[in-house]
């Protein structure tokens, strides 16, 4: 057996070939390779079939629980950032308190009363340019709001703690 070498017959196997199938199966073949490479240009074949997002009529209920966390959540960062602003307005107003508790205490320790009095201008002078009775001090409201701007504040103080001042102060000592 080691040396036997099968003949042509034997390979082939000429005794059951039916050239007819062969002949069926090759017009087969090119239908196919005829209707898939000419797929295009059938009737429709260029158009893409879709289909809408919403089937009008579905029994299927509408799903909105993301849309409902979306506002749940809009309207939780909102109360937040409300209530961040009131706590921002509290704090302004206890710090201007403090500002104006200061400017009280400044005034005691100068001797002399802060006044709002609208007859007065800068400096505690009335309208005549002379101090006020008991050496009233007008200190602007301005400088209370807003950013602190040091000339402004240099020009009140020396206003305010001019040379009358000083004179007033002596003339006390005396």
């Amino acid at each position: 057996q080691d040396g036997y070498v099968p003949s042509y017959h034997q390979v082939v196997g000429e005794d059951g070939v039916d050239d007819e199938v062969d002949e069926v199966e090759l017009e087969q073949a090119e239908l196919f390779e005829h209707t898939y490479n000419f797929r295009f240009e059938e009737p429709g074949g260029a158009t893409i079939v879709t289909h809408p997002r919403v089937v009008e009529g579905a029994v299927r209920k509408e799903d909105d629980r993301r849309k409902r966390q979306r506002e749940a959540r809009k309207e939780r960062q909102n109360q937040v950032a409300a209530t961040n602003d009131e706590d921002v307005k509290r704090l302004k107003n206890l710090k201007k308190r403090e500002i104006e508790d200061r400017l009280t205490k400044i005034a005691r320790v100068a001797g002399v009363r802060i006044s709002a009095d609208d007859s007065k201008d800068q400096g505690g002078k009335d309208k005549k340019g002379k101090k006020g009775k008991g050496g009233v001090l007008r200190v602007d409201a301005s400088l209370l709001e807003g950013d602190f701007d040091p000339e402004a504040w240099d020009r009140q103080m020396a206003a305010a703690f001019d040379d009358e001042y000083y004179a007033d102060e002596d003339a006390e000592g005396e």
